[in-house]
């Protein structure tokens, strides 16, 4: 077993929550499940916010497997805070006569809605910002009705006339007032959309809830588990893993001879505070002819994987112990303890939006000795 604060370096997009320099605490452990890992990590979090914040977590913390956390929130990592969640409309698209729902059945799509609670009243404005929101996950748009028994308003009421009204508000828990809010479409695009419109009703909510109030705020931590083994790219017709190559599959038979690779669980996992991811990990390969498998599901063929990876299926072949892992943002779980949205306020030297430290005024230019120290040549492109 190892456990170390690394200092990472990544090359990727500088969003609120990321800096391209920052520092993580890492495991690795040997003949271990899900459990010890979530174990270890629960007593580190709930030792560390009662010596700091003086606060008690509760624990253990839920666990949700992904294909839940998409079915209810439309989101990997969802904000539990927010007291909202996605309803099945497909019961009603069959037969409600809208030509778009049933399109989108007919071509093995999803119809789902988020029912707003009447006390969160939205006008107009509100709800066209909404459909923004959901056209920027790829939606087509947003449908809403108003709930009543009486046959309700907006665009879909003429859709729940001649009595549909009362079974569809008690399919999808409407009360009377309600607005409800529709997208149809493929399945990751109905929920990840409607997932962005959650979020953007819930927490202009808790915001209002929130200001003012004395109380400290509300801590949820939820583990989110198996995540989808790989994922499919249309334009290329190619497999790429979902977490990385090396993510045991919760099938250790890999689904047989003539597996559904759409369908395959990973036994990979997140853990989620107030709808941010603060660390991921996985269940290891310890096979390697399960780690052969995947390279050749991938793309890789044997000799492609004795070139990259034959010094790793060698040591595979000899026996190695099963063993999971997980590494968490130091910098990202500081912020967001502190309830700041942005890492830069925790860190010493942040980096702007293009990578520049402002403090030191790097990156600069490094003389040809000190390339030369660390056997770095450059190359200039042609004036």
């Amino acid at each position: 077993r190892y456990f170390q604060v690394a200092r990472c370096f990544r090359d990727e997009d500088l969003r609120a929550d990321r800096q391209p320099e920052f520092t993580q605490l890492d495991m690795e452990m040997s003949f271990v499940e899900e459990d010890d890992v979530f174990a270890a990590w629960e007593r580190v979090l709930g030792e560390v916010f009662a010596e700091v914040l003086g606060e008690t977590l509760t624990q253990p913390f839920p666990r949700m497997r992904w294909s839940e956390a998409m079915d209810r929130y439309g989101s990997d990592k969802p904000d539990l805070r927010i007291p909202l969640e996605l309803k099945d409309a497909r019961a009603f698209a069959e037969g409600c006569g809208f030509g778009v729902f049933q399109s989108a059945l007919a071509s093995g799509g999803n119809v789902s809605v988020l029912v707003v609670p009447a006390a969160r009243e939205l006008s107009r404005k509100d709800l066209t910002q909404l459909e923004d929101v959901a056209k920027a996950e790829g939606a087509k748009g947003l449908a809403w009705w108003k709930a009543s028994a009486a046959g309700g308003s907006g665009p879909m009421a003429r859709f729940c006339a001649d009595g549909k009204a009362p079974g569809l508000m008690q399919s999808i828990s409407a009360s009377e007032g309600d607005t409800c809010l529709f997208v149809a479409d493929r399945y990751l695009v109905t929920k990840k959309s409607l997932g962005a419109v959650r979020l953007a009703v819930g927490r202009s909510w808790l915001q209002q809830a929130q200001e003012g109030a004395a109380s400290k705020p509300a801590r949820k931590f939820l583990w989110v588990t198996h995540f989808p083994m790989f994922q499919h790219d249309a334009q290329s017709g190619t497999w790429a893993s979902e977490h990385h190559p090396f993510t045991a599959p919760e099938d250790w038979t890999m689904g047989g001879d003539e597996p559904d690779l759409a369908a395959m669980a990973s036994r990979a996992y997140d853990l989620v505070y107030n709808g941010w991811e603060l660390g991921s990990g996985s269940v290891r390969i310890h096979r390697a002819d399960v780690q052969q498998r995947v390279f050749q599901i991938l793309g890789l063929s044997p000799e492609e994987q004795q070139q990259k990876f034959g010094f790793l299926l060698e040591a595979l072949s000899f026996g190695a112990p099963p063993h999971a892992g997980f590494a968490l943002g130091l910098d990202r779980c500081v912020a967001l303890a502190l309830g700041l949205d942005n890492i830069r306020d925790v860190v010493a030297f942040p980096k702007t939006a293009s990578a520049t430290d402002l403090m030191c005024g790097a990156p600069s230019v490094v003389s040809p000795s000190q390339l030369e120290e660390v056997h770095v040549r450059t190359v200039l492109p042609p004036s």
